[in-house]
């Protein structure tokens, strides 16, 4: 009983911790998110999976989780009002990203930046262009 007890006490200090360490985020434009907060740390990556299987399967289109949306909202911009890419170093999916160790892979594909304003020079090299060439081939967006 006695080791049950101590690794209790062991991972609420854990979570207590990890919260209180938690990274700062830059806000999104908006005035809140499509989900709560909480909601959104925990389940990003399922709803961003079940919006694909939607789109990708079944031919349903909608915005609400699309990974372009995210970044859209989440994107900011420099000084000179160009576009950092989103998974650029102290940007909004890196920093939560880093700070719990996995990997950031969906931008291999997927743009970086909305499509309406010239990427910042010092993150240009993080913009995916993979998805942006086969978007040219097949006339369809990055989603």
């Amino acid at each position: 009983m006695g080791a049950k007890l101590c690794m209790l006490a062991l991972w609420v200090s854990m979570i207590t911790c990890a919260a209180a360490d938690m990274p700062t985020l830059p806000r999104g434009k908006g005035d809140q998110c499509v989900e709560p907060t909480e909601l959104m740390r925990k389940n990003h990556m399922e709803f961003l999976l079940q919006h694909r299987d939607a789109t990708m399967y079944r031919g349903i289109r909608t915005s609400k989780h699309s990974l372009k949306n995210c970044v859209d909202c989440h994107v900011q911009e420099n000084d000179e009002g160009h576009y950092i890419a989103i998974n650029a170093e102290g940007q909004f999916c890196e920093v939560c990203h880093t700070f719990a160790s996995i990997k950031l892979d969906c931008f291999e594909c997927h743009a970086t930046v909305p499509d309406d304003k010239p990427i910042a020079a010092s993150a240009a090299h993080t913009q995916s262009s993979s998805l942006t060439a086969h978007s040219f081939s097949t006339g369809t967006d990055s989603q």
